[in-house]
């Protein structure tokens, strides 16, 4: 979603993160490109002396670059290496629940000898709340840039026509496909369900479908390159998640592309969609009264979601994104 800035400022795109499973994806996506000069990424905190191998390799000194990074302690040992004239803006993406006592002090020591050099970007009100709860001696350096949104067109073939409801999203500890799964299954719901992407809790989630004899009721694809383009608008799209979900794009992504949408009623998603109507909160009553709510008044929710998506074409898009990204800078 950074990659025009990163461009604009001939910047590396460095990214240090213990998940590798979630980072190299994107690298090999942009990898290819010419101005993407390096990228590291590191599966676990390393040592003081296995990181300086590493950023001696294959990155220059006095090249400014952007930082996406996983746990605050490995942070500071990074920065720690680089030379004093380096600037750093850091990407916050989730909120910040709980932090070791390891990550706090590392933080206290990057608030002393790094403040003037370092901002760190929340993708909103909520997730910078969450972040200087934790460390708010960051306050006067921490701002709010919500990721841009890039429209996708939806299918006109109709692939996956015969599936009612899809969700879009990882399946890890911070999202509830499984309590999709099983208030459909619960309230006798037959529509058919498909499940667009991957993690370490889809295995899971397959097992409940199975073991319930409802295998056939949801599909699971996988990672798709362009998700939305197998999607048309008679979709309900269906986001489950609790309140460490940071932004919600993948929310932002489907109003833009033209589908109706429901979500849980967490921050991240009320910072778009305010209309009760369309949040349900974390349980199995809640979800279907929110799903025969939009099935029943297709009407006034496409108008809700039309009036969302002009919204987002102006104050979510790229372009401003980009912008206030180079004004930071």
């Amino acid at each position: 979603m950074a990659l025009d800035f990163l461009k604009e400022i001939k910047s590396d795109l460095v990214v240090f993160h213990e998940r590798t499973e979630i980072i190299n994806p994107m690298f090999e996506k942009i990898s290819n490109q010419k101005w993407f000069t390096s990228r590291i990424s590191i599966r676990n905190p390393l040592s003081i002396v296995q990181a300086r191998a590493l950023i001696e390799r294959e990155i220059h000194e006095d090249r400014r670059f952007i930082l996406w990074h996983g746990r605050y302690s490995l942070l500071a040992t990074v920065l720690t290496l680089y030379q004093r004239n380096a600037k750093f803006l850091v990407h916050i993406g989730t909120n910040v629940n709980e932090v070791s006592i390891t990550e706090r002090i590392s933080m206290k020591l990057l608030n002393r000898f790094f403040r003037k050099q370092i901002k760190f970007i929340c993708v909103s009100a909520f997730n910078r709340e969450t972040f200087l709860a934790k460390f708010p001696f960051f306050e006067s350096r921490t701002y709010v840039i919500p990721n841009g949104i890039s429209p996708s067109k939806l299918d006109d073939q109709e692939s996956f026509s015969d599936f009612k409801y899809v969700m879009i999203s990882r399946f890890d500890n911070s999202k509830y496909q499984d309590l999709i799964i099983q208030a459909l299954i619960s309230g006798s719901v037959k529509e058919k369900v498909l499940f667009i992407g991957d993690g370490e809790n889809s295995l899971k989630c397959k097992r409940i479908c199975e073991s319930s004899g409802h295998a056939d009721q949801f599909k699971f694809v996988g990672n798709l390159d362009k998700p939305f383009e197998v999607l048309n608008r008679r979709h309900l799209f269906i986001f489950a998640a609790n309140e460490r979900e940071g932004f919600g794009l993948v929310i932002y992504e489907a109003i833009a592309s033209g589908l109706r949408v429901i979500a849980s009623d967490i921050p991240a998603v009320r910072q778009i969609i305010k209309d009760k109507r369309f949040l349900f909160t974390n349980n199995q009553e809640s979800l279907l009264e929110a799903i025969k709510f939009a099935q029943t008044n297709e009407d006034a929710h496409f108008n809700y979601m039309d009036s969302l998506k002009s919204k987002l074409a102006t104050e979510y898009s790229l372009v401003c994104m980009h912008q206030r990204y180079l004004e930071l800078w």
